[in-house]
Parts: C-alpha cells; sequence; structure tokens
C-alpha cells in the first residue's frame, strides 16, 4: 500500500442518519487535514433531513482498504431508523457492522499510530448490537441510555460465554453535567473506543481525538476557526 499523505477517516452512514452527527466531527477532521472517505450500502444515502449524500466506496471496497483508515465513524439517527433493524435475522446493519466489527480488530497502525472507533449520538446502538462495546465504557444520546443497555443486554444474552457486559456512562442522579463523550481506551486489539452523545457532544469527542494526535494547541485553533466553544472535560 502505498504511504497516505494524510490519516483518512471512514464514514458509515445508513438511511435517515442525522447530519450533524456526521458532519460537526468532519469538520474538525477537515480542519486537521484528514481525507473523508463515506462507504454506504446504496450509491446514495437518504439523511434525515431529507437530502441525500453519496458514497466514495462500497463496503466490499472499505473492507478491501480497511488497513489504509485511522479513525471510523458512525453518525446518529432517530430511533425507529436503528432500533427495528437490530435482531435476529435482520440483514440491514450486517454490511456496515462487517465493516466496523473488522476495523476494531484491526489494532494499530504499522508505525504504531492509533486507531479510533468513534460513534456519536444513537450511533453508539448500532456496534453495540454486534457487541463492539463489550467489556468497555460507553455512552450515548442521554435519551437513549436505556436503549444502549437494552441492545448490550440483548448481545450478552446472546453470547453467554463471549460477553462481558458494557458500563453505561452516564447521568449521576441529582448530578450535572452529564457525560458529553467517553474514552473507552484500547479494546483487546488495540483499537481505541470512544463514544459521544448527542450531535455537539461528537464534536466535543473529535477535537479530543485531535488534542491526543497532534496536541491541545491544534485542537484549540481548529475549534477557534470554527467559531465553537470546545468542552474538553466529559
Amino acid at each position: 500500500m502505498s504511504e497516505q499523505k494524510h490519516p483518512r477517516v471512514l464514514c458509515l452512514p445508513y438511511p435517515h442518519f442525522d447530519n450533524l452527527d456526521l458532519n460537526g466531527p468532519l469538520e474538525v477532521l477537515a480542519g486537521a487535514e484528514w481525507d473523508i472517505v463515506v462507504a454506504a450500502a446504496d450509491e446514495f444515502t437518504q439523511v434525515g433531513h431529507g437530502y441525500s449524500l453519496r458514497r466514495s466506496i462500497t463496503y466490499a471496497e472499505a473492507l478491501a482498504t480497511l488497513d489504509s483508515f485511522a479513525a471510523l465513524l458512525i453518525p446518529g439517527a432517530a430511533p425507529d431508523a436503528i432500533l427495528p433493524y437490530l435482531k435476529e435475522g435482520e440483514t440491514h446493519f450486517d454490511g456496515l457492522l462487517d465493516v466496523a466489527e473488522a476495523f476494531t480488530k484491526l489494532g494499530p497502525a504499522e508505525d504504531g499510530t492509533e486507531r479510533v472507533m468513534l460513534t456519536v449520538c444513537t450511533g453508539s446502538l448500532v456496534p453495540a448490537y454486534r457487541g463492539l462495546f463489550d467489556g468497555l465504557r460507553a455512552t450515548t444520546h442521554f435519551m437513549a441510555y436505556d436503549l444502549l443497555t437494552e441492545v448490550s443486554e440483548g448481545y450478552r444474552k446472546r453470547n453467554p460465554g463471549a460477553a462481558k457486559g458494557v458500563t453505561l456512562v452516564g447521568p449521576v442522579e441529582g448530578k450535572e453535567p452529564r457525560g458529553r463523550w467517553v474514552d473507552a481506551g484500547r479494546n483487546a486489539h488495540g483499537v481505541r473506543v470512544i463514544s459521544a452523545g448527542g450531535v455537539s457532544c461528537g464534536i466535543d469527542a473529535t477535537l479530543f481525538i485531535v488534542s491526543e494526535r497532534y496536541g491541545r494547541d491544534k485542537a484549540l485553533k481548529i475549534a477557534e476557526i470554527m467559531e465553537y466553544a470546545w468542552r474538553e472535560n466529559v
């Protein structure tokens, strides 16, 4: 494989995803000069707000070039665009999940550079169904905490020998703020797993990813250019 000039992020949208869950993090990564690639089931994927996004590559092409990506991004959507497809026998998310699961098993790049999977909002529900948060901490939109627990518990019941469960990071009773994003550290394969709450939380989490790779000053500069008030502490 030829050397990549810029890190690459692989985006995995699906029908009716939330545009800002995707575009917010991508605005940050574009500021850090990342290359953006979109893989999807169909050539065009309808966004929750009605317009469509054109894919760059197919899932098969994503799998064939997976080791060229430094990050994987899964946006959220309204629960009714996700939950009906998270059940046995349903194939709606199979291609997406095959790519996501393979990515989480890659480990670091050959030069030791870390790979990261980031979910935003209810995007966490999709990989949770496949157990990609198993044994880790995770979060989601504050209105979907129970859903993340249910989906994760469903995986545990289907795989009692393998599952360790997911530690949900949400509100502490009587205390604020809610966790805006969760850095679960590296999974068993050495891929860093980060999940964010809704919309703007994904921007905060992506600025954290940039700060980890390039330093805090770089993240602050990107936030300044975006005229965005980065909430660093979660």
